[in-house]
């Protein structure tokens, strides 16, 4: 997943090594050994027969645990030349790094963004975005595109009442307003983006709106805000936010395209 070179020792000599031959597939786990790696526990080794399967698992686990791939610098420099590339391709489409769309409309909006990334790309297959939203998102009404220049392509649903009470604090007097924010602020499945966003726009609504919902009379969005989104979204400031573009090897690019055409045919 990460090309880069482990060369590993075993604490059992060569014999450790002597089932093993050119061209398989080995799965177990390495420790650091100074510059080295140790084997630690038991392998499981593959022949080179079965490199389709594990190419395979290799890519799935690959985009469920990018932080595996990015172990290679070169490879997060990569994603984020790409992401660089990218966010200037969305602004350029749709005049800003955030949108708000309906939500009826918002795979049509994504289907032509990555329609132009590949264009761009001298690709020709269209895309074809299919969002699967969890079932309590299903009240919402508007959802807002957020180009993040450090992970790419973010949603966050009912944005709209969310810049809404930013636009006018009076607003969370309503309950359907304050229970928004509430949630934009408090839920840590939510990157704090989404507030620090309306809130960079105007401070001193941002300190109102807080005011407000915390019931702070005091709270200002420039005083207080850093320290109030890292209290609410602590995940997000002690995990580094890694790009959701995976760059992969040409051997592995070149297995995902074959086994999505065998699947078509």
């Amino acid at each position: 997943m990460d090309e880069l070179t482990y060369r590993a020792r075993s604490n059992l000599g060569k014999a450790a090594f002597r089932p093993l031959k050119k061209g398989m597939f080995l799965i177990g786990r390495v420790v650091p050994l100074g510059d080295d790696w140790l084997i630690s526990g038991n392998l499981a080794a593959f022949p080179a027969s079965e490199r389709s399967a594990l190419l395979t698992q290799a890519a799935e686990l690959s985009l469920r645990s990018p932080e595996l791939v990015f172990r290679n610098p070169e490879k997060l420099a990569a994603a984020r030349r790409m992401l660089a590339d990218q966010r200037e391709l969305f602004i350029e489409l749709y005049g800003d790094e955030l949108i708000v769309v309906p939500v009826d409309v918002l795979a049509e909006r994504v289907n032509a963004f990555w329609n132009a990334v590949a264009e761009k790309a001298g690709g020709t297959e269209k895309a074809k975005a299919d969002f699967d939203f969890p079932e309590e998102m299903d009240y919402a009404e508007t959802v807002a595109i957020h180009f993040d220049p450090d992970t790419g392509l973010s949603f966050y649903f009912d944005f709209g009442l969310l810049q809404d009470a930013f636009d006018n604090p009076a607003l969370l007097a309503r309950r359907r307003y304050r229970e928004t924010v509430t949630s934009y602020l408090r839920d840590d499945s939510v990157s704090p983006a989404a507030i620090r966003i309306l809130a960079e726009r105007d401070p001193e609504k941002a300190g109102v709106v807080f005011q407000k919902l915390l019931k702070k009379r005091g709270f200002s969005w420039e005083e207080h805000g850093e320290a109030l989104l890292r209290k609410h979204k602590a995940r997000y400031f002690e995990t580094p936010q890694l790009p959701t573009n995976i760059p992969v090897s040409e051997t592995m690019a070149e297995h995902l395209r074959n086994n999505r055409l065998g699947q078509r045919e």
